[in-house]
């Protein structure tokens, strides 16, 4: 079965959000907590961006003079990817089931993509086979807290119980503009993604839910919705 992104203008779309930063949560919360994590990783490694979207990270963790592989289930969101770096290494598949060997990567990067999945936990698996012992799995999602706040209540997406998945499905709109379709993503208590992780035999570096940076504009409505839990960032570090 298709989702949104693979569809052309839906990945047009996406494309113009994120080149032309146009979603205030990337830009002034979400992208300066990952790169600053990202930052903490030593030089020259080997990464996975682990459902990489347009490539975005993949991009600036070349520029890092990191070895990247884009991963994504959007052979149309990679082909996006493509447009601006047509030497990079870009590989189609599903998060639950990737085509790498064990202990293959010494850090993976994920950005938005776990919430996107019915069952996380098994990319939560797969991500720790994969990666090297002592390597790092950083990733983020929206908080699963945030539609058990007032946000749920303000947006007409309060959860019926907080401890059980529940598929949203629903139009993004991101600086006046409606996506052309809908898109689904997941809640998933935040206990589904700690047992997932000490299971796997990762460990907590660091988790948090980022707020905005200094230079946010001082009219910018994302001042007025980060005041609700809306962003959660995981760094994680294999030990077994």
């Amino acid at each position: 079965m298709k989702n949104a992104f693979q569809n052309i203008e839906m990945v047009k779309f996406w494309v113009d959000i994120i080149r032309n930063q146009k979603d205030p949560f990337r830009t002034y919360v979400s992208d300066p907590a990952l790169l600053e994590r990202i930052n903490t990783l030593e030089k020259k490694l080997k990464i996975l961006d682990f459902g990489s979207g347009e490539g975005y990270m993949s991009r600036y963790l070349e520029c890092e003079d990191h070895e990247t592989i884009s991963f994504d289930y959007s052979a149309e969101m990679l082909n996006a990817g493509k447009e601006l770096v047509s030497n990079g290494f870009y590989i189609q598949g599903t998060a639950e089931q990737t085509p790498f060997k064990d202990n293959y990567f010494d850090a993976i990067i994920s950005n938005f993509m776990l919430m996107e999945l019915e069952h996380p936990e098994l990319a939560i698996k797969e991500a720790s086979r994969i990666l090297k012992p002592g390597g790092r799995f950083i990733f983020q999602i929206l908080n699963p807290a945030v539609y058990g706040s007032n946000t749920g209540n303000n947006t007409d997406k309060k959860l019926p119980d907080y401890n059980k998945k529940t598929k949203f499905t629903e139009h993004f709109e991101i600086g006046g503009v409606k996506s052309p379709l809908p898109a689904s993503r997941w809640h998933h208590p935040q206990k589904t993604y700690i047992k997932a992780i000490i299971d796997n035999g990762l460990e907590f570096v660091k988790l948090y839910e980022p707020q905005i940076v200094k230079t946010t504009p001082p009219n910018n409505q994302i001042r007025t919705l980060m005041k609700e839990p809306w962003i959660l960032l995981v760094d994680t570090k294999k030990i077994t």
